[in-house]
């Protein structure tokens, strides 16, 4: 598990990901993912899928935004976080 965990460090200090993204990086590499895994980088904050989706809207406020509901919805973002975000975003 902690080589899971130091692995799942590594990827998150190159971009952030979502729980979805970074459990399927995970499995490609080690198979199974304990949920302790998870479940700790969460605790930490530093797996957050609310964050993620944030930024991600900030970053493509160019876009439209059935477009990033659309692309938070594939990165596995539950559509009551991609409401809120997309709510509370200003868009040109």
């Amino acid at each position: 598990m902690d080589e899971i965990y130091h692995h799942a460090l590594k990827l998150l200090r190159t971009r952030d990901h979502t729980k979805r993204q970074l459990q399927q990086r995970l499995e490609a590499k080690y198979g199974r993912v304990p949920d302790d895994v998870l479940l700790q980088l969460s605790a930490k904050r530093y797996l957050d899928n609310r964050r993620y989706a944030d930024n991600f809207v900030a970053k493509h406020a160019d876009a439209h935004p059935d477009r990033v509901r659309e692309q938070l919805h594939e990165a596995g973002i539950d559509n009551r976080t991609i409401d809120l975000v997309i709510d509370a975003f200003e868009w040109p």
